[in-house]
């Protein structure tokens, strides 16, 4: 009895060191985690602290300036996802348009996202912004009617021709592969080569959406693209982009949200800004000739 009372202990000592292995193994692996998440906050955070304090509007386009039109799903879309674009074509002297195909209404919110994506606009030195309000194509609908949507688009699109340069919008997986993305994808798309017609040489660009390990890469988002680490994440025959846009700080997108976007202004967001890839790097392409070059 002795003997196999003394095994019995000296197996349950080795399963309980064997747990504890188990157990410290996997507490390293949370702390190193913990300590490569908190070092890209840190390093998204500095660069947006130091700004804010240091912000500056870019100079009124001239009434000459070529036009540059952004299609997105909801208000707050804009500064969630395409904040490095606005800064960027803004930057090189575009006259900015944007229009987004729902007012973000799925939980009655309607008229108020309308007057924060206003504001934003204003924020962004955006000329006009427009959320639209159709019942064939709404915030959360299941089916769009895609006919209705890009029509509306090529529509909108027709009252700025004259100058029309550039449109921008999501690619088909949307970013977050968000259905109502999507759906903006499937609408310029369709109304793509309308578009291209009302103008001289006008380029449709869409959004990439990255790889998850990257898609929350912060600030760091702009190193990976500049060493070419993330496109080992990425399809192989992925065309490259035809133009980046970044910026080593998130306080424009960051402002907007906080300022302007109050209703959708969570927690949640707070970190999404920070963290997200997309408000450093936007990497753009062609959605109808990929290999083509724009600038």
């Amino acid at each position: 009895m002795d003997h196999l009372s003394r095994g019995r202990e000296d197996g349950e000592a080795l399963t309980g060191c064997a747990v504890r292995s188990r157990c410290a193994a996997t507490e390293k692996r949370m702390s190193a985690a913990a300590r490569l998440a908190a070092a890209t906050i840190a390093l998204s955070l500095v660069p947006t602290l130091f700004d804010r304090c240091s912000h500056q509007k870019s100079a009124s386009p001239t009434g000459s300036a070529p036009v540059a039109l952004l299609v997105t799903a909801h208000p707050d879309d804009e500064s969630m996802f395409f904040g490095p674009t606005l800064r960027g074509l803004r930057e090189m002297g575009h006259d900015m348009y944007l229009l987004s195909l729902t007012t973000g209404d799925s939980q009655g919110l309607g008229p108020v996202r309308s007057r924060e994506l206003d504001a934003a606009a204003r924020e962004w030195g955006v000329s006009e912004a427009v959320a639209l309000d159709h019942p064939t194509f709404r915030d959360a609908l299941s089916v769009w009617d895609i006919t209705a949507a890009s029509a509306a688009v090529v529509s909108y699109a027709s009252r700025i021709r004259r100058r029309l340069s550039i449109v921008v919008t999501f690619d088909w997986n949307g970013i977050s592969h968000h259905p109502d993305h999507r759906h903006a994808h499937e609408a310029v798309m369709a109304a793509a080569h309308s578009l291209t017609r009302l103008g001289r040489n006008v380029k449709i660009l869409q959004l990439q959406s990255q790889a998850r390990p990257f898609a929350f890469s912060g600030a760091l988002g702009v190193a990976f693209r500049r060493i070419g680490l993330s496109a080992l994440f990425n399809s192989a025959d992925r065309p490259a982009p035809v133009h980046i846009f970044h910026q080593w700080s998130s306080a424009n997108v960051y402002r907007s949200m906080q300022r302007h976007h109050r209703s959708q202004w969570r927690w949640f967001r707070v970190i999404h800004v920070l963290l997200s890839r997309y408000s450093y790097i936007n990497e753009l392409e062609d959605m109808l000739t990929p290999s083509a070059s724009i600038f």
